[in-house]
């Protein structure tokens, strides 16, 4: 079975995000395993003007293995909520010190990866997506799709999903694995193709074309297309989703670099925070 990669440094962003990997890893048929990176040699500051080093290295991965088996024990219980069609996912921890990114591809050489989840670290998932280096190197260098859970919302109305999309070929992949949550939820999927003002090149045009083409194969029908223009793309997307109901946006990693451009550095943090769905984000090859 493949697994679902849960992260987690014990806050509570982080232990809402574990109980919708349950749910997740219970309709994808996986196992779940908790995570957690830590550092055992951390540097405390020393009266005497210099810095010393903890004595005690060990602590820190028995306090570890402690904090992930009580996550483990707060979990169990859903399994027994689950829907009698859906499997019950074995739910394991482990942890390691060091550097969460080569923790994580060290993980993915020993397992299969489904996804990986994770709590957003601020109110704006969207917003930790652009500004927070851990979210975004974990982003960045997974291989599989990541999934960012705000505390105030979870995947229980998976009723509607938002895919933001420049019709590139790396969006076939992603298109494909949300008609396969679609699938097991029974959802719309909207999808949004952003524009910046006068941008109608024929090159993009055949672009849509042919991930139309895809998408008609697959043969889901509840799919429907939207263009959205304009410089705010960000605070559009975050209305859009507020006003439909979407539980899910999701986007392709490569598409970063769209957004950025588009703000132009007019839009900040705060424009965003309103936005609390989660978001799913996917590497670009």
């Amino acid at each position: 079975m493949k697994t679902i990669l849960v992260l987690t440094d014990f806050s509570e962003n982080a232990t809402h995000a574990a109980t919708s990997a349950v749910l997740l890893g219970s309709k994808l048929r996986t196992n779940i395993l908790l995570f957690h990176n830590y550092q055992s040699l951390p540097v405390t500051p020393f009266y005497a003007g210099g810095a010393m080093v903890a004595e005690e290295p060990d602590w820190f991965a028995d306090e570890s293995k402690k904090h992930l088996a009580e996550l483990e024990n707060k979990l169990e219980p859903l399994l027994e909520t689950l829907n009698e069609d859906d499997i019950k996912p074995h739910i394991h921890s482990e942890s390691n010190e060091g550097s969460l990114v080569e923790n994580i591809k060290s993980i993915c050489k020993q397992r299969e990866l489904e996804l990986i989840v994770m709590g957003s670290r601020t109110k704006d998932p969207i917003d930790h997506f652009f500004f927070g280096s851990e979210t975004t190197s974990v982003i960045h260098h997974a291989k599989c799709p990541v999934l960012i859970i705000p505390q105030k919302n979870d995947l229980n109305n998976l009723n509607r999903i938002v895919f933001a999309t420049d019709f590139d070929k790396a969006d076939f992949d992603a298109i494909n694995y949300l008609i396969k949550i679609g699938k097991l939820f029974d959802t719309d999927i909207e999808i949004i193709h952003v524009v910046e003002p006068g941008d109608t090149t024929s090159v993009k045009s055949e672009k849509e074309t042919i991930f139309r083409e895809h998408v008609a194969h697959l043969k889901y029908p509840k799919i429907t297309y939207r263009k959205i223009i304009g410089k705010d793309v960000v605070k559009r997307l975050n209305r859009l989703c507020k006003e439909t109901g979407t539980g899910l946006l999701a986007m392709v990693h490569q598409h970063h670099y769209l957004f950025v451009r588009m703000l132009k550095h007019s839009i900040t943090k705060e424009i965003m925070i309103d936005q609390n769905i989660p978001l799913m984000v996917f590497p670009s090859v």
